[in-house]
């Protein structure tokens, strides 16, 4: 019998108490007032890992252990959070808040989430073999802090064993099957795919349950295909099993409700295609349970077979967002280009939304924002100033280099307030490679490779649309008055419609395959990966250029005036890698080869929105068709692309009457999410985005 996902799904949300209602919060935190009741009632340790570290196993030892009979796996974000104060806690839950809060914790913005365990050693040694790594690190370090370091991530490893354990015992009688893998999970390492799928998840509730968000599963199709293979062997499980399986971990996401991000496919470590079984159940479940959560990544390389081709592209057309594309052809170069060891870099995924990372061998990634367009403005206030468009041009570079550097400066500062002996992070250290062998906190060089740190450079369209325009029909052509230009921005064009249009359509812009403005955006994606290459974390860490700023388009365009593109004062700039909306006029193919043009094996990720009318799917060669694109996105050398397959006047029927509308599903950037849920102006950027059509 065929299972209604969509009940389970609303299973999920019931039982995790997760609320979609725009600015609704799940601000009940379980896992910070035990850690919090931890700090209060015990005295602290000299070492500081060793104290968080059995914070964490006192938190894991209190946390509730709820399950319910249509869930198939234990543990999920009604473990560690919920919508309401316990009547147990009351009493004492804002102080013991405060307190967690008062022992301070890394934030998104240094690296404490947007990461993935070692998925692949965990599932290849067990529990006992990560603590037997441990032992055996203790016969090579005898120093005080080694030894606590190595005590902390030890304190840690056991105390989701006994988690693990205890969650077993509350299911011995109500479900034996689950409750003996449970069980088994807690010790040796696993031999069955369900096993497998049930460890990582747990480690996964567990990481997350100490305030992380946006975590990854990583390349689930990879770490879990020799449990697959040997239990569909052994005829002990069937591919229908495995989906089913696949199908109940999907929910699971959607009760977290963070962009959890999954990589399939791709270059094995050995460079091999790494398309298998699994890659294709991943998109099956995917388009089963039709969760925004579940952020699917399909990685392409040259050699990735058709047959997958076709399957992205079915599940592509039926307008969920997944699977997002990338270019292990551009990728891997990328990485290979900053120090990472080629079979370390094929092995890539995705966190968060876009952003590559090591998986299992690096610190956390971090982000942050970089509006070009105020640089820009700047420069437009003196454009009379310029006697040629070089003069121009070379000028905002160095006033962004100027503010590159400032930037640095401002993140080095703040990282400097986190240091790894007074914020350490040891459960994470035990499962990131190398820790455990240099007995070392993953910030305090523990891990293989130091952190990314990527800085969206946003309104690439924006800016090289504007200057396209300038270029043209100031310097070159001379047709505009530099001072006519001046005077309508300043005036937000009101009262030169007139030059507004010619600035919109007498002029070359981005997205349209032609070299004119194409040329401006590679120089540009050139420019910003070489300025923010020089520069590094205080810890070592590399700072990355990135073309992908999800909805801050939205809000950065709200602190900028008109631009020469003829955008509106304080409307929103282009997304991300995208073409200005609207401005590509020639079709998919021609969108396609301008953004393959830009070099992008200097950006750590990119995103670049391409939007589809339902219609260019229909039709025995709609799927072949959309094949041929996204084959030309590979050979091109293109980064990432995701789609919306929408209709303007369904969009637009959604807004009137939600009520219709509830699980409609739409890819907003580097993430997909319920359309009626979506702020206005988020809705409104959707739609100004060109459907193409057959």
């Amino acid at each position: 019998m065929e299972k209604n996902w969509q009940a389970i799904l609303e299973t999920e949300r019931v039982a995790s108490r997760t609320i979609y209602v725009q600015g609704c919060g799940r601000n009940v935190n379980l896992g910070a007032y035990w850690r919090g009741k931890y700090y209060l009632s015990f005295r602290a340790d000299p070492s500081e890992a060793v104290f968080r570290a059995k914070a964490f196993a006192y938190t894991l030892e209190h946390l509730p252990l709820t399950f319910d009979a249509r869930q198939r796996f234990a543990c999920g974000m009604e473990t560690y959070q919920v919508m309401e104060v316990p009547e147990e806690i009351k009493n004492d839950y804002a102080v013991c808040i405060g307190a967690n809060a008062g022992r301070g914790c890394r934030n998104f913005t240094v690296g404490n989430d947007h990461t993935v365990p070692d998925y692949r050693t965990v599932l290849s040694i067990g529990l006992d073999g990560i603590l037997a790594r441990i032992a055996e690190s203790r016969r090579y370090h005898t120093d005080a802090k080694s030894l606590a370091n190595l005590q902390a991530m030890e304190i840690g490893v056991n105390a989701i064993k006994a988690f693990s354990l205890r969650f077993a015992e509350s299911l011995k009688e109500t479900d034996p099957e689950l409750s003996a893998c449970l069980t088994r999970i807690a010790g040796p390492a696993p031999k069955s795919f369900f096993d497998a799928l049930q460890l990582v998840w747990l480690l996964f509730i567990a990481l997350q349950s100490q305030g992380r968000n946006h975590d990854a599963l990583g390349r689930i199709d990879q770490y879990l295909i020799d449990f697959y293979r040997h239990d569909i062997a052994n005829g002990t499980l069937t591919r229908d099993d495995a989906l089913d399986m696949l199908c109940h971990i999907w929910t699971k996401v959607e009760g977290v409700h963070d962009t959890t991000n999954i990589a399939i496919a791709g270059i094995t470590p050995d460079g091999e295609d790494a398309t298998n079984e699994l890659s294709y159940l991943a998109l099956e479940a995917t388009g089963l349970v039709k969760s925004p959560s579940t952020n699917l990544s399909a990685r392409f390389h040259d050699r990735t077979p058709d047959e997958f081709y076709q399957a992205c592209a079915k599940l592509i057309s039926t307008g969920i967002g997944f699977p997002a594309v990338f270019n292990d052809e551009v990728t891997i170069p990328m990485l290979e280009q900053v120090g990472v060891k080629t079979e370390h870099a094929r092995d890539y995924c995705m966190v968060g939304c876009v952003e590559t990372l090591v998986a299992g061998r690096q610190q956390a990634w971090s982000d942050g924002r970089f509006d070009t367009q105020l640089c820009f403005e700047t420069v437009l206030k003196r454009l009379d100033t310029y006697e040629t468009y070089e003069d121009l041009y070379n000028d905002l570079l160095a006033e962004i280099a100027k503010r590159i550097q400032a930037y640095v400066d401002n993140y080095n500062a703040n990282l400097a307030c986190y240091s790894p002996d007074r914020l350490p992070d040891p459960v994470l250290s035990a499962f990131t490679q190398d820790c455990i062998a240099r007995a070392l906190d993953l910030n305090d060089g523990g891990s293989i490779y130091r952190r990314f740190h990527g800085v969206g450079m946003m309104g690439i369209g924006t800016i090289t649309d504007s200057l396209s325009v300038l270029k043209k029909l100031v310097f070159e052509e001379k047709r505009v008055e530099k001072k006519e230009v001046m005077a309508a921005l300043e005036a937000n064009f009101e009262g030169h419609e007139a030059l507004r249009q010619m600035f919109i359509n007498a002029t070359p812009k981005y997205g349209n395959d032609d070299d004119y403005a194409d040329s401006i955006a590679v120089d540009l994606v050139r420019r910003f990966g070489e300025m923010w290459r020089p520069h590094k974390t205080l810890d070592g860490g590399q700072f990355f250029s990135c073309m992908a700023t999800n909805i801050s388009n939205i809000p950065a365009g709200r602190m900028v005036g008109a631009t020469p593109d003829g955008r509106l004062a304080h409307t929103a700039l282009s997304d991300a890698a995208s073409p200005n909306a609207g401005y590509d006029r020639k079709g998919p193919t021609a969108f396609i080869k301008s953004i393959c043009k830009p070099d992008y094996t200097q950006q750590n990720c990119t995103v670049v929105n391409l939007r589809f009318s339902p219609d260019y799917f229909q039709g025995e060669n709609g799927i072949d068709h959309f094949c041929a694109l996204l084959k030309e996105f590979v050979r091109g050398r293109g980064h990432e692309m995701q789609f919306n397959v929408t209709d303007n006047a369904d969009l637009q029927d959604a807004r009137e009457h939600p009520e219709k509308y509830g699980s409609l599903v739409v890819r907003v950037s580097g993430f997909s999410a319920y359309f009626t849920r979506l702020d206005p102006s988020i809705q409104d950027d959707i739609i100004r985005r060109r459907a193409h059509v057959k």
